[in-house]
């Protein structure tokens, strides 16, 4: 669904609330260099976005859906704002990717009648098991962006000239 070159210009729309999907989604838009974006943020994605300096700007969901040319969504399982995205975006007829970040709650991140056109793994055992569960999505293993991010921003430190093992 995602091509390199062409999603950078276009309107991306995200829906997140729970810390894990906002970490792998905001590090996802972080290394294409994505900084402005549409949709919703709640909770702790609210900080984790802003951490990365990107901006989302806050639209209703029917707006968000009406004007977005790329969807993302995390997945939660104590919040309903990723599946009730979900339940807008399949009643609207538009394709859109999930971001799973843990390989636990799947039924209480998931309303089954709701289900994305992808879902993006970033680890062996959630793929695996997205694998099982989800048998007419298509089931993608990418890379941990959020893990690529962490790396990098850490290897920017530099050891006290004092510093001693």
């Amino acid at each position: 669904m995602e091509k390199n070159s062409k999603i950078k210009n276009k309107k991306i729309v995200v829906f997140s609330h729970d810390a894990g999907g906002a970490q792998i989604l905001s590090s996802y838009l972080f290394s294409k260099n994505i900084n402005k974006v549409y949709g919703i943020c709640k909770g702790p994605a609210l900080k984790i976005f802003q951490e990365k300096n990107i901006n989302v700007k806050n639209l209703n969901i029917k707006k968000a859906i009406k004007i977005g040319d790329y969807f993302f969504t995390s997945t939660s399982w104590n919040s309903k704002l990723e599946k009730n995205a979900m339940k807008n975006l399949v009643n609207k007829k538009k394709k859109f990717i999930t971001f799973i970040d843990h390989w636990s709650h799947y039924k209480m991140r998931f309303d089954f009648r709701y289900l994305p056109d992808e879902i993006w793994s970033f680890d062996l055992s959630s793929f695996r098991i997205c694998k099982q569960i989800f048998k007419n999505v298509k089931i993608i293993l990418k890379p941990n962006f959020f893990l690529k991010y962490a790396i990098k921003k850490i290897s920017k430190y530099k050891k006290n000239y004092n510093y001693k093992i």
